[in-house]
């Protein structure tokens, strides 16, 4: 399950949370974008609400989709690291 990229209609594959799961999860992602720079926070932002990479890449300015896509990459590394 990739928590930074959740798609849309994907079922999922493990239980749902709890309510306190949830309200930690949120918690914990709010406290990730708080650390992310201008960019990244509305890459993140724009990802979560379900713009595509290349939709993405078009608003903010970049050539292509590449940049958005290792930015995300490197996005989601640091958010598990966060978490472990």
């Amino acid at each position: 399950k990739n928590i930074l990229t959740p798609e849309p209609n994907a079922k999922l594959k493990e239980s749902p949370l709890s309510v306190e799961g949830e309200v930690i999860s949120n918690i914990l992602v709010e406290q990730f974008i708080d650390t992310l720079d201008e960019t990244d926070r509305k890459i993140f932002i724009r990802k979560r609400l379900g713009y595509t990479q290349s939709e993405i890449a078009k608003e903010l300015g970049f050539s292509n989709n590449g940049a958005v896509s290792k930015r995300l990459a490197d996005m989601e590394k640091r958010f598990l690291e966060m978490i472990k």
